[in-house]
């Protein structure tokens, strides 16, 4: 055997040993981790493990109790026609020894003070006053407002805000010759009948001396004539109260 031939042999030999030796450290090498968890190579729709995690549940709101309700104004109960019913004697009586008695109108141009005479007028002050306890008054319109010179009034207190409403009762006229109708006087409004008045009343907002002896004048304007001066058709009484 040449010298060339035995050279190849080697070569070759030595070549067989490499590819041995690569192959078992290809078998010896650690195996790579799958891509997916579950070991298999493509995505699974269903697959649980790869959907995003659930965030965790909010923290519970501290407690605040209860909501407090809404405000609401207080509606105006107004007496049911026939509830009503005129002065009894006790109220004439303690209208009578109370005396002058003081009142507050009030309006959207201010307010009007007047004072009441139970002692001249007892029967019509005991049912003024009763009215204004009830609130019977509060809303209510001046729908009688007139200008004429002479004659200048603002007329108020009918429930129907027409001229013919009422309490549903009358009371008798009751004149006393103390009380005229200067500026400012409040007097019972009525039919041509002297005894039909019932809720109405006007202010003068001028001397009228042709209405005494016709009409009851029972009180007087003591602060806010220029108020009632001011007075238009269908303004409104927002309330009367005693002081």
């Amino acid at each position: 055997m040449s010298m060339l031939t035995r050279t190849i042999i080697g070569l070759l030999l030595l070549l067989a040993l490499v590819f041995i030796a690569a192959g078992c450290r290809q078998q010896t090498a650690v195996q790579p981790e799958p891509v997916f968890p579950n070991g298999s190579q493509s995505v699974a729709a269903d697959d649980p493990t790869l959907k995003a995690p659930e965030p965790p549940p909010a923290p519970p709101k501290p407690p605040v109790g209860p909501e407090k309700p809404p405000v609401q104004e207080t509606p105006k109960i107004t007496p049911k026609k026939g509830s009503l019913k005129p002065p009894t004697e006790a109220e004439i009586d303690a209208a009578r020894k109370a005396g002058t008695q003081h009142a507050v109108i009030k309006t959207a141009h201010g307010d009007i003070e007047v004072e009441l005479y139970g002692k001249e007028t007892p029967l019509t002050v005991a049912n003024f006053v009763k009215l204004i306890k009830v609130k019977f008054y509060d809303g209510l319109i001046f729908h009688r407002v007139l200008t004429d010179p002479g004659f200048s009034i603002a007329q108020g207190g009918d429930p129907d805000g027409t001229g013919n409403g009422g309490p549903g009762y009358q009371i008798k006229r009751e004149i006393s010759p103390n009380l005229k109708h200067v500026a400012g006087a409040l007097a019972m409004a009525r039919s041509t009948d002297p005894d039909s008045a019932g809720s109405q009343f006007y202010i003068c907002r001028e001397a009228i001396p042709k209405l005494d002896k016709e009409y009851a004048v029972f009180g007087k304007v003591t602060k806010g004539l220029d108020v009632a001066k001011k007075i238009q058709p269908k303004d409104k009484m927002i309330s009367i109260r005693m002081k």
